[in-house]
Formats: C-alpha cells, sequence, structure tokens
C-alpha cells in the first residue's frame, strides 16, 4: 500500500503498522561524534604511513641487477657497493681511516649495535656516527650510474639516473604504492584519482542533515535519516522522518483505513477486469494455436506435393536426358552412314566415270577398226568389180 513518497518513489507499509502505528525508530546521538573519531584516526593513520614512507625512502636499497649501464660501470661497481647492506651505495659515507664506503643508514644501525668502530677496519675512531663525507670522485662515479626505477615490477619502464631517481620517485612515477587517504589501501599513483572518486570510505555531506559521513555508511544513513523530508499522500504535508510515526498516528490514521479500503474495493474491480481480459486473451490465444496448427499441416501437405513434383521431374529429366543422348547416338551413326554412301558415290562416281572414258576409247577405235573394214571391203568390191 503507498502511503508516503518523495520525488515519486514510494514506501510501502504493513497493513499492522496503519493499525498499531510505526516502530519508534531510535536515532543515535553520538552519531556525528563517531564520525569525527573516524575521520580523527584516519588522519593519524595516514601522516603515520606517510611517515614510514619517508623512512622507507631514506632505507631505499639498490640492487645491481637495476644498473643498466652495467658494461660501461662494471669495472667500479665493486667500489660502489656497500659491504654492509650488499647494494649500491645511497647517500655514501666512508671510513677516515680505511677510506672504505658505507650507505649512511647502514652505518647508523652498525653504530647503534656497536662502538664507533668501522665494520672493515674496527678502528675506533672520533668521527660522526654517521660517517664521513665521500670523496667527489665517488660521487661523481655514481652519478653516472644509470639505474632502473624501484617500481619496475608494478609496470615502470623509466630509466633514471642515480641523482634524479629521489625527484623521479616523489613527483614523477606513476607507478609508485601510495596509501588511499581514506581507506588506507594500497593503490598505484596513476589510479589515485579514479580510486578517491569511488573509494567506500570517501566522504559524503548528507542533502538533510549535512552531516559528513563516509560513502559506506552514507548508503545506510540516507533512507533513515531523521531530517530528510517524506511528502504524505493524504495531506500532502512535507513531513521529517522522525515525525512520521507522531504523524501518522495523530492525524492521517483515519483517512489512511478509509484510503486502504477504497483502494481494496478498487483492486477488486480492476482484478475482476483482468480475470474477463485475461479469459478473452486465452480464447484467442487457443484459436491462434488451432490456426498454426492447421497452417503446420497445409504447409507440410504442400511440401510433400512439392517433393513429389520434384522426384517426377527429376525422372523426366533423367528420361530425357537418356533420349536425347539415344538420338545423338543414332545421328552420329547416320551421320557416320552418309559419310560412307558419300565417299562410296564419291568413289562409284569416280569408277563409272573411268569406265565410260574406257567405252569411248573402244568405240573409238571400234570405229577406226569398222573404217578401215570398210575400205577394205571397199576396195575388195572395187576389185571384183574391174575382174
Amino acid at each position: 500500500m503507498d502511503i508516503f513518497q518523495e520525488d515519486g518513489l514510494d514506501l510501502l507499509f504493513d497493513e499492522n503498522i496503519f493499525f498499531y502505528g510505526f516502530q519508534d525508530f531510535e536515532i543515535e546521538s553520538d552519531l556525528q561524534n563517531s564520525s569525527e573519531m573516524m575521520q580523527n584516526v584516519l588522519d593519524f593513520e595516514i601522516e603515520s604511513d606517510l611517515q614510514n614512507s619517508s623512512e622507507m625512502m631514506q632505507n631505499e636499497f639498490i640492487d645491481v641487477v637495476r644498473v643498466q649501464n652495467f658494461e660501461e660501470m662494471k669495472v667500479f661497481i665493486d667500489e660502489l657497493i656497500c659491504p654492509i647492506c650488499s647494494h649500491l651505495f645511497v647517500d655514501p659515507r666512508i671510513c677516515q681511516e680505511c677510506s672504505q664506503g658505507f650507505c649512511k643508514q647502514c652505518l647508523l644501525k652498525w653504530f647503534q649495535g656497536n662502538k664507533k668502530s668501522c665494520p672493515c677496519c674496527r678502528s675506533l675512531s672520533n668521527q660522526k656516527s654517521d660517517g664521513t663525507q665521500p670523496p667527489k670522485i665517488l660521487l661523481k662515479l655514481l652519478s653516472k650510474l644509470k639505474i632502473s626505477c624501484k617500481y619496475q615490477d608494478n609496470g615502470c619502464k623509466e630509466v633514471i639516473s642515480y641523482d634524479n631517481r629521489e625527484i623521479h620517485f616523489e613527483s614523477k612515477c606513476e607507478y609508485k604504492l601510495i596509501n588511499c587517504k581514506y581507506c588506507l589501501c594500497k593503490i598505484l599513483q596513476r589510479d589515485s584519482q579514479t580510486h578517491l572518486s569511488e573509494c567506500e570510505q570517501r566522504p559524503i555531506k548528507c542533502m538533510w542533515c549535512s552531516k559528513i559521513f563516509s560513502y559506506f555508511d552514507h548508503l545506510n544513513h540516507s533512507d533513515k535519516c531523521p531530517s530528510r523530508i517524506f511528502k504524505c499522500t493524504q495531506c500532502l504535508k512535507n513531513i521529517p522522518y522522525s515525525k512520521i510515526n507522531i504523524h501518522t498516528q495523530n492525524y492521517c490514521q483515519n483517512k489512511q483505513i478509509k484510503k486502504q479500503k477504497k483502494e481494496y474495493l478498487e483492486s477488486k474491480l480492476e482484478i475482476e477486469k483482468v480475470k474477463a481480459e485475461l479469459l478473452r486473451k486465452m480464447k484467442k490465444i487457443k484459436k491462434l494455436e488451432r490456426l498454426i496448427k492447421r497452417q503446420k499441416q497445409m504447409n507440410q501437405e504442400y511440401l510433400n506435393e512439392q517433393n513429389l513434383n520434384n522426384d517426377s521431374i527429376n525422372s523426366n529429366v533423367d528420361i530425357l536426358q537418356l533420349e536425347t543422348q539415344n538420338w545423338l547416338d543414332e545421328n552420329q551413326f547416320v551421320n557416320q552412314q552418309g559419310l560412307q554412301l558419300v565417299n562410296q558415290n564419291e568413289d562409284y562416281q569416280d569408277n563409272s566415270d573411268s569406265r565410260l572414258h574406257q567405252q569411248k576409247n573402244q568405240l573409238k577405235k571400234k570405229q577406226v577398226v569398222d573404217k578401215d573394214e570398210n575400205k577394205i571391203i571397199t576396195n575388195q568390191e572395187q576389185k571384183l568389180s574391174d575382174y
């Protein structure tokens, strides 16, 4: 049942709440004090962590494997290694007696556990507790070193000079680990802005009471803030969350009951309408199902008929192809027979011409012979007539 709304958001209340009132909402009186105490603790931890970070910088170790120009400097590397920590010098100091170099912090720690005796030559001296300043040649050799960033495992690819390492670590390196000032977790410098905007412990100001909370606590506080304003749906007045109980019990309870009854009757009528509409749609769905089933049957019959037609067409095509092939074979045979007849006719024609020519020659010869015989006969007759 919708009772209170704020900017279109309805709050649902149980029927028992309407008849017997809302449960009392207890407000924690020391909420602001707790928030301030939490902030003080965070500030203290941040300051402590920053101090530890500074100490870590002072106690930095530079492993030899980080030297990028090792081939160039390998002749001098042994002279640049602290015999206490076995790493490259950091803020070097030397012994006045043997001129051996050490890291400043290594020497301080050594003197804390021992008298002012050199770790190498064991000589006692009145030199300062952090040793003597090194010669310039040693500092120049260190200045020539090119080293990788100590945060290279986090993704930094920079190669920096020995003298500029602290500047790079403090202000330029985006891959160093820092503490979130809200939740104190370790994050990369490059991700700090994104993390700070999403951190669950970031401070959020309540828009109702103007108190500061962490984002996580604000999620729980926002819906129950005593100063949050709700609009009563009955009298349309703006009521603070802390006074909802009193307002509901003293002013709007009867109206709420009447409205509840009215809404119940309206809901019942609406349910009947929905049922009638549902039955109508179910009938329509069944009708559509029958139509779909019939259409599927018709489609299947059509497909079967098409398959039969396709089979018949394929069979006719095969027969036609066979008849065409037979016709082609017969036509080829007839063509061959016709070609043979033409060849035979040509041979016969040639033979006929040859025989005709021979007959003509024989006839000519016979005519000559007959002519000669006629001459002979004529001569004989002439002779006989002379007798």
